[in-house]
């Protein structure tokens, strides 16, 4: 089971309470492997200011981002 629905009822409620409208990268977990009840893991979700903080998602859609490493590419406007 995906996270969408719990996510767009939290950033949403986070925006009626005058915050900014989030948006997120998550990674799904290896189902069954990554700690939870079975069929219901722990996801992790990175929640963001979009007018803030900007990312460039790279690879194809299709890979498993739950074993495939992600880095911080710039931090301040500066490579790293």
């Amino acid at each position: 089971m995906a996270a969408d629905v719990t996510i767009g009822k939290l950033t949403s409620a986070i925006t009626a309470a005058g915050g900014p409208q989030y948006s997120y990268r998550e990674i799904d977990p290896v189902n069954d492997q990554d700690g939870g009840a079975p069929g219901g893991n722990i996801r992790v979700v990175f929640l963001f200011d979009p007018s803030r903080v900007s990312f460039v998602d790279r690879g194809p859609t299709g890979v498993d981002r739950s074993t495939t490493g992600t880095e911080v590419t710039k931090v301040h406007g500066r490579r790293s």
